[in-house]
């Protein structure tokens, strides 16, 4: 007769635990992720964007709503704190679905805007219908949290990355980003000068799409 003693079982729950829940997001569909950050990693300040740079506001907006199929339209997935750092006369942000991941406000579904208290529920509603046939493309916005999260669960597909020449002393950083796990990808959809460099108000910047490797 096999006996399990109290420690066995616990160890057993954690492996079985462990195995299911990479079991559950191994089904679920990969994002894209789109982040802004200093020389240090640093993507935030005092709750905002320790920066203003209109060129990286207007490539994120053109991307983020980039479809291919005109019958379909792209998801944007943030954390509370990035939905609420975005000035309230702007959210839900247009000509996407905004999905927020929350478990302090209210559950909301409507067409623009769909609340959830995790990524695992938002990566299942966005592999079952209908949005598995109307949403073409998941961007990943942040906050910190999500971001790392998705990397660390290998959720993530591709990184466009503003990486801005200074240091602005942020208090929330970019953990998880790896630059040994990723690849270049030449893309000029970020410049119609054909250079991914860029000079805004004496802020010196670059702007690039990065694939992540696999088995790397």
């Amino acid at each position: 007769m096999l006996t399990v003693v109290p420690s066995d079982i616990s160890w057993f729950f954690v492996q079985y635990s462990s195995i299911f829940y990479f079991l559950e997001f191994s089904n679920m569909r990969k994002m894209n992720m789109i982040v802004a950050m200093d020389t240090e990693g640093g993507i935030g300040k005092n709750g905002v964007l320790p920066w203003r740079i209109r060129k990286d506001m207007q490539y994120f907006a053109a991307v983020t709503k980039k479809v291919s199929d005109p019958a379909k339209r792209n998801a944007v997935l943030m954390g509370r704190k990035c939905w609420e750092s975005i000035p309230e006369s702007r959210r839900p942000l247009p000509g996407r679905l905004n999905i927020v991941l929350s478990r302090q406000l209210a559950e909301q579904n409507t067409d623009n805007l769909l609340v959830v208290n995790s990524l695992e529920s938002a990566l299942k509603l966005l592999s079952e219908a209908p949005f598995v046939d109307s949403i073409e493309t998941i961007w990943n916005i942040g906050g910190a949290e999500i971001y790392d999260l998705a990397l660390r669960e290998n959720l993530v597909d591709e990184i466009h990355l503003t990486r801005i020449h200074k240091n602005f002393e942020a208090d929330v950083h970019l953990k998880s980003l790896d630059f040994n796990k990723l690849k270049k990808i030449i893309d000029v959809e970020a410049s119609s000068e054909n250079s991914e460099l860029f000079e805004e108000n004496g802020l010196q910047f670059e702007i690039g799409k990065w694939k992540i490797i696999e088995n790397c």
